[in-house]
């Protein structure tokens, strides 16, 4: 079975046009966010002054989304393959974390705002001003990371950029598809979620449970193909995925729901290119996700009352939950301070108010230590089994952030993390490194899709979480952990593609 790539002259301008996307994007999204520094700066100096400071948290943010939406837009424009990696998700993370997320704080609605103001993680205007300083600050040295990457490798850049075909793998994508759909519907479903869940006795290690995504990654790749005309595949898709989606849910993980949701729609857009229909799956996306929030909380909180944790129960229990919560469609539990309902969504997106306590401990003297004993996440427990239990960064932050013990875990963005370790020469530093990482994951990740090489996409969705959803967590847990596996996948693929090529393996199946 052959698959042949089709370009898109309605998605892709003309390389006369522009030489290098990568190149002029990051560089004029640099550009125009630098100067919201200077204006974060300067309201930094007039701390007394109320009225500018929440102009500023007001309107700047405005400006921040909309350079960062445009970028995001600008690069699958040119390069759609982009989708899946860094390059477009750190720009939709720093709008919507960034951008969008601290704007609760001036714009929520009056019971909102009572509940962040009473809360643990409440922040004056001033504090808040220096938050979004903290945020434009790291997100510019992190894109201009990116951009110095593009700048020091502009025939590999150029190369990935191009319209024209790469040379292509020597792996069947379809076989690619069935591989990592029955493989990890068996690792998941079978092995990870009984153990998680109580109902088996066996204690997985952490590398297999990184790459349980492969199961979405394959439905992603059945998509694809299924869009570049596989009826067969269509049907495959239409009995298979529901059936992956309704165990999905059983997990009660609103970020597992989100990418059994999204690959799939990544997946058709790399086989249509068109951003209009993307906009109308992740539409949907977004209304079938709002509503499954609510039987989240209420499935945990019923496993919670009932094993005192939000794990033990099997299938066939969660099962039950779910019926009774579709037969009897419970109202939401209001978290309000007044007639209107709390904005819980918009404030799960604002983390000004770990990042205004991580600069504070680190002003005060209390500078942080959770990148001391990296080290250690490089060595398997396989190596060494009396390996220290390592501590959830997370419930440290909280312990010493709100001063007493508890069992929260709280999340620091990179930012944060990085300001609490080493203050502004950290965030300087640390942020050019990780912007040079991802656009080196970023390269690699292009490649591997322009040459269909999806045997290295669970290397390529490893990359795409770190820089969707590692940015909102400490450095060492969503990105330094991450790398033996990535690089060691990416190994691995490598030698089995040099081996299938050495036995004449095509797109087509063996050579006869």
């Amino acid at each position: 079975m052959g698959f042949h790539w089709k370009q898109d002259t309605d998605s892709i301008l003309p390389q006369s046009r522009i030489r290098n996307p990568f190149f002029v994007i990051y560089g004029q999204t640099v550009f125009a966010v630098a100067p919201l520094i200077i204006v974060y700066a300067y309201g930094c100096q007039e701390l007394s002054d109320r009225q500018l400071l929440h102009q500023i948290n007001g309107f700047a943010p405005i400006y921040f989304v909309v350079v960062m939406l445009v970028a995001a837009v600008r690069i699958v424009r040119h390069c759609p393959e982009a989708i899946w990696a860094p390059s477009f998700w750190i720009l939709m993370n720093s709008a919507v974390f960034y951008g969008i997320g601290p704007l609760v704080e001036v714009y929520g609605n009056p019971s909102t705002r009572a509940a962040l103001l009473y809360s643990e993680l409440a922040v004056s205007p001033s504090e808040l001003t220096r938050s979004n300083l903290l945020s434009a600050s790291g997100i510019t040295c992190l894109i201009s990371g990116f951009w110095l990457h593009v700048c020091a490798n502009p025939g590999k850049w150029k190369a990935v950029a191009s319209s024209q075909p790469l040379a292509r793998s020597y792996i069947s994508p379809i076989h690619v598809a069935i591989a990592f759909v029955v493989g990890g519907a068996i690792l998941r479903y079978l092995f990870i979620k009984p153990a998680q869940w109580g109902m088996i006795d066996m204690v997985i290690p952490g590398v297999l449970t990184s790459v349980a995504p492969i199961l979405d990654v394959g439905f992603g790749i059945m998509t694809y193909l299924a869009v570049r005309g596989s009826p067969r595949l269509r049907c495959a898709i239409a009995i298979c995925l529901p059936i992956h989606l309704l165990l999905t849910l059983l997990a009660m993980s609103k970020m597992e729901l989100v990418i059994a949701l999204m690959f799939p729609a990544l997946g058709a857009y790399l086989g249509n290119r068109s951003l209009s229909r993307l906009a109308i799956m992740l539409a949907v996306i977004a209304y079938v996700f709002v509503p499954a929030q609510n039987l989240v909380h209420i499935g945990r909180a019923a496993i919670l009352e009932k094993s005192g944790t939000i794990n033990d129960a099997g299938y066939l229990e969660r099962i039950d939950i779910v019926i009774d919560y579709i037969s009897r469609q419970p109202d939401p539990v209001p978290l309000s301070y007044g007639d209107e309902q709390r904005q819980g969504w918009w404030t799960r997106l604002n983390f000004s108010g770990e990042q205004a306590l991580a600069m504070a401990l680190y002003d005060a003297g209390a500078a942080g230590s959770t990148l001391s004993n990296a080290w250690i996440r490089f060595i398997p427990r396989v190596l060494w089994p009396d390996k220290p239990i390592i501590r959830p960064l997370g419930a440290e932050f909280y312990n010493i952030s709100v001063n007493r013990q508890g069992t929260s875990n709280l999340g620091l963005p990179i930012y944060g993390d990085l300001y609490w370790n080493y203050g502004w020469a950290g965030v300087i530093v640390g942020c050019l490194l990780i912007g040079w990482l991802f656009a080196a994951m970023s390269w690699r990740s292009i490649e591997a899709l322009k040459k269909m090489e999806f045997i290295v996409l669970p290397a390529v969705l490893i990359a795409m979480l770190s820089a969707a959803q590692g940015l909102n967590n400490f450095v060492l847990d969503s990105i330094i952990s991450r790398l033996p596996i990535y690089f060691a996948y990416l190994f691995s693929a490598g030698l089995l593609v040099k081996y299938l090529k050495s036995k004449r393996y095509t797109l087509d199946g063996p050579k006869t």
